[in-house]
């Protein structure tokens, strides 16, 4: 487990055991997005009021990519299930896909709606889901950018979306504090 406090450490934790393994200096900046990658060895870090990611290597602590080149600042992080794909979404309706491995910049995709964008890929990667500001969800084709049709217009401004473990249900979560779930064979 990971946790980012007022004191700009981010502490990683032994779950089974509750005994602190790391600690990682935030250079005095506040962490906005603080996420694991699915096999568990790199986290993607973005500090408050900033245009870039960075990927750390859990076992060491060290900076591993520095992810940068987004004309806004970072509004949602999400690997791809295989962890091979970071995809960044900026507050002006950017999306930036990364190669994990070697942090060189895949892609630039933007989506014919404007809107800042939370964002989570499908079970494959060949798809981006994304919940914007307005409560609408749609499907992003990750190889030609294109939008698919608006699905679960919520009124309420999307505040997070992940997958289950197995890939088969969406669930948004959104300002009004409702939680939603999804069949994904369903959209």
């Amino acid at each position: 487990m990971a946790t980012a406090g007022e004191d700009h450490l981010i502490r990683l934790w032994n779950t089974h055991t509750a005994v602190l393994k790391r600690s990682i200096w935030t250079n005095s900046r506040v962490v906005s997005k603080l996420l694991f990658s699915p096999d568990g060895t790199t986290i993607a870090i973005a500090y408050n009021n900033e245009e870039i990611v960075r990927l750390i290597d859990v076992n060491t602590g060290e900076k591993t990519h520095i992810l940068a080149g987004l004309r806004g600042t970072v509004n949602d992080v999400c690997f791809s299930m295989d962890g091979k794909t970071i995809a960044v979404s900026d507050g002006l309706s950017e999306i930036y896909l990364w190669d994990v491995r070697t942090g060189e910049q895949i892609k630039k995709i933007s989506p014919t709606i404007r809107s800042r964008f939370f964002t989570v890929f499908n079970r494959d990667g060949t798809k981006l889901i994304t919940g914007d500001i307005h409560g609408v969800l749609r499907m992003i084709d990750v190889e030609t950018g294109s939008t698919g049709s608006a699905f679960g217009a919520l009124n309420w401004c999307i505040t997070g979306l992940t997958l289950t473990n197995d890939g088969n249900t969406l669930i948004s979560s959104s300002v009004n504090g409702a939680i939603s779930l999804w069949d994904i064979s369903k959209l």
